[in-house]
Formats: C-alpha cells, sequence, structure tokens
C-alpha cells in the first residue's frame, strides 16, 4: 500500500493540518527517498465564493502568510448569520485549490466537495453533487497546479432539514483532486464555517407505506408490504400461490399509502401500477389502479400526511393467461403533485417488486376482437380466434386514441342496413366528415354468446366499448366490465348464465332487461353495482345474485323510477324484479326512489314492499332492501325476544308532512320462507342458531338505526305477505315473532348529547303501559350510577309516541358521563336503557347557523359555520337518503369558518344531507340538492 493513501484517508478526517505535519515527518524518516518524493502531492482549498444576502464574496481558506485576508475574510470558523430558508440566500459560487504535485503525479480533475447538516446532529457524508473546477493555472518549476470556478449556484438553504426558530448548520468543504492516469485521488482538509436557518423548510414529498391487497380463492384479502419497509409480510418474491386457471382466483384488490408534503408541494393522487406475465417473459404494459385519499392531518408544522387505500379493484390476475406455468406479477406505487407556486407537476415512483404465482390446468381457449373487417360482432374475420361462444372467452382491447378501428356492436338475427357517408359543419367551421358503413345480414345468427368477457379499460374516458343494439348476448363465465365499456340499449337482454359461480363487474351506463340464469343455486356475484334502467327488468330464472352489504355505497343494484311523457318520448315504467323465488333470488342491497300518490299502491319496482298512502302525500320514497343480514335478538327487546328476519326495508319518504298531520299508509311486507331461519343470534358472532315461527310475525319498527324496534303488530299475513295498516312510522322495517307480552314501555330513542356546559338527553316511546315515569341516572365511570332527576310520564298507558327530556345542569361537568334511565312502572318494577355517553373536554361549543351553497350544487359544496363559541368540527359528511356516507372530509383548520367537498360531478342527481359532526359529539345537517 502506498503510504499516500493513508495520507489521503487522514485529509478527508478531521485532524488538523498541523497535526499531520510530525506524522509527516515520521514517514520521511522511515521510507526510502522514493518512496517519500511518492507522497510529496498536496493539496488545499485556497478561496471559497458565497453569496449571503445579496452580496457575494471571496473568503480565504485559511489566513495567508503574515495573516492577511482578502475579500470576506477568513472561511474557516466564519459565521454567515441566519437566514429564512425559503425566503433567504445562502450559495456557494465555487472557489481556488492549489495542489503541489510530486514527480510523476498529474492531477487532472478537481471538484470542491460541499455539505450542510445541524451542528448538534450526527455528522453527514458529503453526498450533494461536488462542483466540477476547471484547470486555470500550472507553474511547472514549483509543480503547483490551481483550479476555480466562480459561477456554481449551490443553493445552501436547500440542503436544510430543520428549521424553526433557528438552527444552527455546519457548513464544510474540501478538495478531491484525482490523477486519471493514476486512477489516484487527493482529499484535501476540510474547511468549516457556520449559519442559522429559520423558517419551516420545503422538502420533497415522500411516499410510505405502500402495501398491495391480494385475495387468493376469494378469500379475504392479504396485505403485502410493497418495498419491506416493515420488514414483515414483504411482496417481493413472495409465492401467491398455485391456481387453476379455468376456476382459481388470484385477484388484486388495490392497496395502500401513505404521503406526506409541505409547503407548495400538494399530492394530488396515488396510483397502483401492476402487470402479470409468464415468468420467462420480459412482462408488457401495466395497468393502472387509482387509489382514494381516505384522510389527511396536518400537524403543527403544516405538514399534511394524506392516507390513500384501495381495496375492492377485483383485477383478476389470471384473467390472461395463455399457459400454464409460473407467472409473476410486478407492482409499484405512484404518487403525483403539482407544485402550487411553480404550477409545475411531479411524480414520486415507488420500486417495482414482484412476486410469483403458479397457473396450473389447460386454459380455455381466448378470441380477441381486431375490428378487421367492421363492427359486426358475428362476423368471424373480426375476431383473432374464432367468434366466441359458450366455451371461449373473449378479449375487447382498448384500441389507442386516433385507432380507427370499430368496436363491436350487437345486431341478433337482424339486417343491419348500411348507413350513406355524411358530412356536417360545427359553428367554427370544422367540416366533419362520417364515411358511409356497408350493412350486414346476422338473420339466423342466434344469440351473442361468450364465455369470459373482459373489457380492457384504464378509465371511463379511456376504454374498450361493446354495444348490445339488437337481440341478447348470454355470458357464461365472469363478466368484467370495470369502466362501464358495456351500453346495453333498450329492449335488449343481457343474461347471465354461468352453472356456478360467475362474478359480474356493473355498468356504470346501466342495463336494460338482466336475467339470472345458469344451474339450481348459482352464485353471481356482484363486485361492484349497476342500474336497471326505466322500463328495463332484473329477472330470476335459475341462480342467486348477491351484493357485499358491508360495502352498500359502492356494491349494490338500483331500480329506476318511472319516466314521464315528454314531447314524442313516450311515458317508460320503473324496472321490474321479475321471477323471484325460494331458489332464485336476490340478496344483498337494492334501492329505488318513487313517487307514491295517495290512494295509488307503489311496489317499488316489486322488490317485496308496497304503500298505499291516505291523506298526506309523501313526495318521491326512497326505498331499500337487505336480505343478506338480520337484526339479533337484543335489538326487539321484551321477555322472550327472537331475531328478526333476513330482510329489511328502510323506507324514507321525501316530504314527511310532520306539520299537516303525518303520514299513513298500508304496508304490505312480503318475505321469502327461507329468509325466516339460519338467523344471526347475536351481533358479531357466528351463531345462526336463530329462527322465528312464521305464524306469529309482526312487523317492526327502528327509528334509531336498528339499535331497538318497536312493534307494531299485524293485520294479515296470507302466502308470505304480511299486512299492517295505519302506518305512521316511516324508517326501517322488519319481521320477527309478536310478543304478547311486550315491555310496558317500548323506548324507540334515547339520545344524549352536549348543550355548552349541561347535558340534553331526550328520549321517546311508542306505548306505554303501567308507566310511573323515567328515573334519569349519571355515572362517571360508566358502571357505577347515580340519580339525577325525575321526569314522570306522559301518560301511564299510551299507544302513541311520546317525547320527552332532560337538561343535566349540574356544575363542574369534566371527562366522559354515562347517562342511562331508570324506567318505572307504577307497580315498582323497573328496566334500564342502553348507557349514552357526552364528553365535557375542551370549551363549549356552538354553532349559530349552518349553511351550504351552492345549493343546489354540481361538482363543489361549500359548508359556512358561524361559530359563536369555538366551532371545532373535527368530520363532515355527505349522506344519501340512505345515511350511507357518499364523501367525507376532515377540516384541518376551521377557524375560517369553511369546509370545501369537491369531486361531487359523479354522484346522482337528487337530495342529500350535509352534516357537520363537532367535537363535543354534536351534530348540525342541512339538506342539499345535487344537480
Amino acid at each position: 500500500m502506498y503510504v499516500s493513501t493513508l495520507l489521503r484517508s487522514a485529509w478527508s478526517g478531521w485532524i488538523s493540518k498541523r497535526g499531520l505535519l510530525p506524522l509527516f515527518a515520521l514517514f520521511a524518516g522511515l521510507l526510502s527517498p522514493a518512496l517519500v518524493a511518492a507522497q510529496a502531492s498536496t493539496a488545499d482549498v485556497r478561496s471559497v465564493v458565497v453569496t449571503a444576502a445579496s452580496n457575494t464574496s471571496t473568503y480565504d481558506a485559511v489566513p495567508i502568510s503574515g495573516g492577511t485576508t482578502v475579500g470576506g475574510g477568513i472561511f474557516a470558523g466564519t459565521n454567515f448569520g441566519s437566514f429564512d430558508v425559503n425566503t433567504g440566500t445562502l450559495q456557494l459560487n465555487g472557489g481556488t485549490i492549489q495542489i503541489t504535485e510530486a514527480p510523476g503525479e498529474t492531477y487532472n480533475s478537481a471538484q470542491l466537495e460541499y455539505r450542510v447538516f445541524p451542528t448538534s446532529g450526527p455528522l453527514s457524508n458529503y453526498t450533494a453533487p461536488p462542483i466540477l473546477l476547471a484547470e486555470t493555472g500550472f507553474n511547472p518549476t514549483t509543480r503547483v497546479r490551481t483550479f476555480s470556478t466562480t459561477s456554481a449556484t449551490i443553493n445552501l438553504l436547500g440542503l436544510v432539514t430543520s428549521g424553526g426558530a433557528g438552527t444552527t448548520y455546519n457548513f464544510d468543504v474540501r478538495l478531491r483532486a484525482t490523477d486519471l492516469n493514476l486512477g489516484r485521488d487527493l482529499v484535501s482538509e476540510q474547511r468549516r464555517a457556520t449559519f442559522t436557518a429559520t423558517g419551516i423548510p420545503v422538502f420533497t414529498p415522500t411516499l410510505t407505506n405502500t402495501t398491495v391487497l391480494i385475495s387468493p380463492s376469494n378469500a379475504a384479502n392479504v396485505s403485502y408490504d410493497i418495498n419491506n419497509a416493515s420488514g414483515t409480510n414483504p411482496f417481493n418474491g413472495a409465492n401467491l400461490g398455485s391456481f387453476d386457471v379455468n376456476t382459481g382466483q388470484l385477484v388484486l384488490n388495490g392497496g395502500t399509502a401513505t404521503t406526506r408534503e409541505n409547503g407548495p408541494n400538494t399530492i394530488s393522487s396515488v396510483t397502483l401500477y401492476y402487470r402479470s406475465r409468464i415468468s420467462t417473459s420480459g412482462g408488457g404494459i401495466f395497468m393502472p389502479l387509482a387509489l382514494t385519499q381516505t384522510g389527511i392531518n396536518t400537524d403543527a408544522s403544516n405538514v399534511r400526511t394524506r392516507t390513500f387505500a384501495l381495496s375492492n379493484a377485483n383485477q383478476n390476475l389470471l384473467a390472461a393467461a395463455a399457459v400454464a406455468g409460473g407467472y409473476k406479477v410486478d407492482v409499484y406505487l405512484q404518487a403525483s403533485g403539482v407544485n402550487t407556486t411553480t404550477g409545475g407537476t411531479f411524480d414520486i415512483t415507488g420500486t417495482t417488486n414482484t412476486a410469483d404465482f403458479t397457473i396450473t390446468g389447460t386454459p380455455i381457449a381466448t378470441t380477441i376482437w381486431t375490428g378487421g373487417i367492421n363492427d359486426n360482432w358475428f362476423d368471424v374475420g373480426n375476431w383473432s380466434n374464432g367468434l366466441p361462444n359458450e366455451n371461449v372467452n373473449a378479449f375487447i382491447p382498448n384500441f389507442n386514441s386516433g385507432n380507427p378501428k370499430p368496436y363491436p356492436n350487437i345486431y341478433s338475427n337482424v339486417v343491419r342496413p348500411p348507413t350513406p357517408a355524411t358530412t356536417t359543419i360545427d359553428p367554427d367551421g370544422t367540416v366533419i366528415s362520417v364515411p358511409a358503413t356497408p350493412g350486414y345480414d346476422n338473420r339466423g345468427s342466434g344469440n351473442a354468446k361468450v364465455r369470459t368477457i373482459t373489457f380492457d379499460a384504464n378509465s371511463q374516458l379511456d376504454r374498450s366499448i361493446t354495444r348490445l343494439i339488437v337481440g341478447r348476448l348470454d355470458v357464461f363465465g365472469d363478466f368484467n366490465n370495470t369502466q362501464g365499456s358495456f351500453i346495453q340499449r333498450f329492449g335488449t337482454t343481457i343474461s347471465f348464465k354461468a352453472q356456478s359461480s360467475q362474478t359480474i363487474s356493473g355498468s356504470t351506463n346501466g342495463f336494460s332487461n338482466v336475467e339470472i340464469d345458469g344451474g339450481a343455486n348459482s352464485i353471481k356475484t356482484l363486485t361492484t353495482s349497476f342500474v336497471v334502467k326505466s322500463g328495463g327488468s332484473l329477472k330470476f330464472i335459475n341462480g342467486i345474485l348477491q351484493t357485499d352489504v358491508t360495502k352498500v355505497s359502492t356494491n349494490f343494484v338500483e331500480l329506476a323510477g318511472a319516466v314521464s311523457a315528454n314531447g314524442a318520448q313516450p311515458a317508460v315504467p320503473a324496472a321490474q324484479v321479475l321471477g323471484e323465488s325460494e331458489t332464485s333470488f336476490f340478496r344483498g342491497f337494492l334501492t329505488t326512489t318513487q313517487p307514491a300518490p295517495p290512494g295509488t299502491a307503489q311496489n317499488f319496482s316489486n322488490i317485496g314492499l308496497t304503500l298505499t298512502f291516505t291523506g298526506n302525500d309523501p313526495g318521491s320514497v326512497q326505498v331499500t332492501r337487505n336480505n343478506a343480514d338480520n337484526y339479533p335478538t337484543t335489538a326487539f327487546g321484551g321477555t322472550t325476544p327472537k331475531p328478526g328476519i333476513r330482510r329489511i326495508f328502510g323506507v324514507q319518504p321525501a316530504n314527511p308532512n310532520t306539520n299537516s298531520g303525518g303520514l299513513d299508509a298500508k304496508l304490505d311486507f312480503r318475505y321469502l320462507t327461507n329468509e325466516l331461519s339460519n338467523l344471526k343470534v347475536t351481533n358479531n358472532s357466528n351463531d345462526f342458531s336463530g329462527s322465528v315461527d312464521q305464524t306469529k310475525l309482526s312487523l317492526y319498527v327502528s327509528q334509531n338505526g336498528g339499535n331497538t324496534f318497536s312493534q307494531l303488530g299485524r293485520d294479515a299475513n296470507v302466502n308470505n305477505v304480511l299486512t299492517r295498516t295505519n302506518v305512521s312510522i316511516f324508517a326501517t322495517f322488519t319481521l320477527s315473532e309478536q310478543q304478547n307480552n311486550p315491555l310496558p314501555v317500548e323506548l324507540i330513542a334515547f339520545a344524549a348529547k352536549r348543550a355548552g356546559a349541561d347535558a340534553l338527553l331526550t328520549w321517546a316511546t311508542a306505548s306505554e303501559s303501567g308507566s310511573a315515569g323515567f328515573e334519569v341516572q349519571v355515572s362517571a365511570d360508566g358502571s357505577t350510577f347515580r340519580k339525577l332527576g325525575f321526569v314522570a310520564s306522559q301518560n301511564p298507558n299510551s299507544q302513541v309516541r311520546r317525547d320527552y327530556r332532560y337538561l343535566d345542569t349540574e356544575v363542574g361537568k369534566a371527562g366522559l358521563r354515562y347517562y342511562r334511565l331508570r324506567q318505572v312502572d307504577v307497580n315498582g318494577e323497573d328496566a334500564f336503557s342502553p348507557v349514552q355517553s357526552v364528553s365535557f373536554d375542551g370549551a363549549a361549543l356552538a354553532i349559530s347557523s349552518f349553511t351550504a351553497s351552492p345549493n343546489p350544487f354540481t361538482d363543489r359544496l361549500t359548508l359556512g359555520f358561524d361559530g359563536s363559541q369555538g366551532v371545532r368540527p373535527t368530520r363532515v359528511v355527505l349522506l344519501d337518503l340512505t345515511g350511507r356516507v357518499v364523501r367525507e372530509v376532515r377540516p384541518t383548520d376551521a377557524s375560517n369558518g369553511t369546509a370545501t367537498i369537491d369531486g361531487l360531478s359523479s354522484l346522482s342527481t337528487g337530495i342529500y344531507m350535509a352534516r357537520v359532526l363537532l367535537a363535543d359529539g354534536s351534530t348540525k345537517t342541512v339538506r342539499v340538492q345535487k344537480q
């Protein structure tokens, strides 16, 4: 090893130049003259050019002989002062270095290295890009070579990691020279100055907590760490399992990510990119899945942390498999944003990581639409592998923008006439020419058929298209229509005919006529949502269509109401559900909104509920149906409660007419016999042993979200239709066994909320029998209660709704207080209500007004708070009339009295409720309309 190497290592450390002199002498005494001569090269920084504030000065690195200085003074030991990291200027422009070369060495490249780090922090490495210096002179006699530059513009404040009230930073420089011929580096002693940073630095946004969600064989999502940052369940190198290509499911459902940003840098989106490929291939294009922002938090330093997630993308990674064998799936996440000051955009791209899986079996043949001849589905020349049929899959590719190839149109068993060429001129003078299209004769074609059909799409604006214009499309496998590529014209039918399981992703364009057919008890799983358009039907022939009732905001079927005649357009009836039976039916969440004029029986698209109103008009009535779940026994009270049946209707009239006598209706509740058994007995359990006696069924209603139900009785129960007249409460309805000895008091509502420094308790009863009143009790720990007061019954025996209130005005409230009611009968027996809690942490809150504008709205809704006592909203939500949250924001600073909800253009037109939730648990609500 050359001794020069040791010296160069020492020069890069913290030892002063003077401390090296004895070491030079020691080596000189021990080594031969030739080796000593080889160590004689020396290098040092002579001057540093710095712009501090608006002044550019040249600083000597160290005092020259005699102690004199030039320019701004001595660099080593200088404190340049204090600078705001966002508005200040502290710039390294370069400097001059000097090398005294030993014979045989030529240092023909030099650079000035620098670093910035807090004086109180750990030592930082020289990682910033160095400043390249230009050779400015060489004295062959003294063998002194100089390099310099003054044109660099290195923003040192951009290297600052924290500021605030003021943090002192070390500012180090050193020289690195290279003998390119010998491959040697010569590193000088470093020189150090300091400065102070104030303000909060704008940092480069980050993308962390990246995961991907994979569901194997229809099981629950498994979360894999994409970049293995947590050290648990890494995606890279994972083996996802082995799957049959025809019957297996390996579904990518999405993932999660967290971003951090501050200043003008604003993250706008996070996208998960994925592709599956044969292990030995290089892959193909990555497909995007947009994650949804689920939250944002802003800390005291104005650092914004956003969370993103997607858990129901339903992308089957086996769908494109052509052969059996080993496969890989590649994924990465990318965050995109904009700098609001400059308007520039930026991306943060994560590392691509790969997991493995195996495909077994022989893949079913797939034919790809080429559009090589025309737009006729039935022309074999338009397909890569013949016409699709019940045993052949079809893939409809997404042609690039500007590609003139046609997408398929389905005209079953008819002649499509040719269309002539047309030319039109836009108002701006643009000439639009549409070429003529030849006709074709599809008489005798039969129905269009396909096994699994996949419509290629990136977004609703970047997708393939297939139109069912005349006739039928029979689907014998899965229906992959993630971006609404399938368009169905009025009067046509799509039939789902798989003999076993079948998945269906819905249609944003709506379906006309839908058939559920196939094997007995075959399950068709809807993974998104769809609308059955006016005049259409959802017909059950053989099989079950199901949705996931834990995801009712995204996984449901909507039945469109009737459309009135308009000019030349005839009236169109409401969509209908047809053919439901004990073995073929819909199981999940249905919704429809239709008028119910008094005197007319409205069956709400034949979903099982008929209302015949008398007197006041309810206006449009939204009805929802859930027959995939049931309420447990605890919701029905009484001495011998039974669970509710597995069918629940939610009824919300647009006009409750509370100021003019309310509403009254005859209610017919239709049910299936299979919905009376295998019922959930308690919440959060797997005990489905419950059942009810059909002969004892009674109508029940809940006005508190299903927490408790009141018995309404029945007038008749014939052929699986229970009838009750004079129904005046419209909320959540279900059936359970009638109780001959119900509780003396039917408590249908109990709530406690903060009112400034007090607590307001409200409750209501549907009926009372021998009731003396209600003892109001309070507890500090939720277990030991004491009496606060007593509210006597308004009528000891009542069969109408009674409303009560009590104001807790005790002083010195703090923390959580727990409230309950002790209902006392005239004979001394008692019963207790559920417990409610109220928080008295923080100041009392009040909102004197809560407004929403514009109303009606289209894409954006701004909510205004006129707060009289330090309003602190914790959430702002937009709900549809079923109570589902369709949008949510969490205000980070409501001192300006507003919160804005954006991106509402995709919502359906209709009535919504905007609600603000305050830190004390109270809420304010305003009714809004979407145009």
